[in-house]
């Protein structure tokens, strides 16, 4: 264990491997809810962390300058983090502010990335099965029985799959609040909906929605 504490090919390997388990643990329950930050953010965040901590460190072994602190260059990772976090979150049309938590867990990820660029490897395994079990568990419990209205962007390859989407909300106990259709001069349609529900009755629609060959593309926006 203590080679891989070490600066050698393998350590670093272990590392990166590391980071791509861990941010990508946090990044798939993000992008699960159609988050804007997802696995690839999660992942490169916390890579960057660990590069910038193996960097100090090798810095220190290299010049040989114990006087140099390793730890300098990673900590500029917990405030640059931050112009990240603030690119997610957003206020909606009806005031309320979404995307703290995944603000958070870039920052967390960002973290992870430290403790595994510095070879502390324990509390990285420990901090990430405690992050994703929170977002999980906590998520579960917290809107099992609440509602909200979300709304969303679809560009359908022609209008008459627009019924076929209703049907699929009404199907799942939702109700559609507003809808505002634009035809495309190729025979496509571009349909703008807010529907009302469970929350996790919308993350079903959304997902049998993003399944359907008609469907070129879907936009999930909060409101």
């Amino acid at each position: 264990m203590e080679c891989l504490r070490n600066l050698n090919i393998v350590a670093i390997l272990v590392r990166m491997c590391l980071c791509v388990i861990c941010g990508g643990a946090v990044g798939i329950e993000r992008e699960r809810r159609h988050r804007t930050a997802g696995v690839k953010t999660h992942v490169l965040v916390c890579m960057g962390a660990a590069i910038c901590m193996v960097t100090g460190q090798y810095a220190v072994n290299y010049f040989n300058m114990p006087s140099i602190d390793p730890t300098r260059i990673g900590a500029q990772v917990v405030s640059g983090i931050g112009f990240l976090g603030v690119g997610t979150i957003i206020t909606t049309r009806s005031n309320q502010v979404k995307g703290l938590t995944t603000a958070a867990g870039l920052w967390v990820s960002a973290c992870i990335g430290l403790a595994i660029g510095i070879g502390f490897y324990e509390l990285a395994l420990i901090a990430s099965v405690f992050v994703v079990s929170l977002l999980v568990i906590v998520k579960r419990i917290v809107t099992s029985d609440v509602t909200m209205t979300t709304g969303f962007f679809l560009e359908l390859k022609n209008s008459d799959y627009i019924k076929e989407i209703l049907e699929m909300i009404k199907k799942e106990n939702c109700a559609t609040v507003k809808m505002n259709i634009k035809y495309t001069t190729d025979h496509s349609v571009g349909v703008i909906m807010d529907i009302h529900g469970m929350e996790e009755d919308l993350e079903k629609i959304f997902q049998e929605i993003q399944k359907k060959d008609y469907v070129i593309y879907f936009e999930e926006f909060l409101g």
